[in-house]
């Protein structure tokens, strides 16, 4: 700013006048990242409007709900109680989620998070906000179970996972020996 208080702007090379003052650089920034957040809801609603017209895939409202249910079953499962949202910020966490993850995909994050002894996420009691920011930690973490047999298995019966699978081959070129 200039000393009677005037906006004072420098000729970028576009011809555009760009400010230099340190406030006006941070509204500019926390307006640019306003912006962006707008961008990413008007993207979700476009997406969802077309899933809907194209009949591809269920609505958002459906998946928040088959998650919501599954984080409680889970929850239920380790705390033998019901999970109490706090729906405006784990709703808004559970959005994005979905608008970058397959719902199954995250239903297995989901199980592995509440599976994690880490103390601190123990004594936290496993909140879904914390999962919200560590969701990527948890990725292709999951119970053997949910993995599906190979896909080249000639055994029989067929193996029920790629560790199975791998056993059973090593132990197949064992007895070639």
């Amino acid at each position: 700013m200039s000393e009677e208080g005037e906006l004072v702007a420098v000729v970028s090379e576009e011809g555009g006048a760009v400010p230099t003052d340190e406030s006006a650089l941070r509204k500019i920034a926390k307006l640019d990242a306003e912006l962006h957040g707008l961008l990413d809801q008007f993207s979700a609603i476009v997406k969802e409007i077309e899933q809907l017209a194209s009949g591809g895939g269920p609505a958002v409202a459906v998946l928040l709900k088959r998650a919501e249910e599954r984080w409680q079953e889970l929850w239920r499962t380790r705390y033998r109680s019901g999970y109490l949202w706090s729906y405006a910020r784990d709703r808004l966490y559970l959005k994005r989620l979905l608008a970058k993850i397959e719902i199954e995909d995250l239903e297995r994050r989901m199980q592995a998070y509440l599976a994690d002894n880490d103390p601190f996420i123990v004594n936290a009691r496993h909140p879904f906000g914390l999962f919200g920011t560590q969701v990527n930690r948890y990725a292709g973490l999951f119970p053997v179970e949910d993995v599906q047999p190979s896909g080249d298995c000639r055994h029989t019966p067929r193996c029920g996972s790629e560790q199975e699978h791998t056993k059973r081959r090593m132990a197949d070129m064992r007895s070639l020996l």
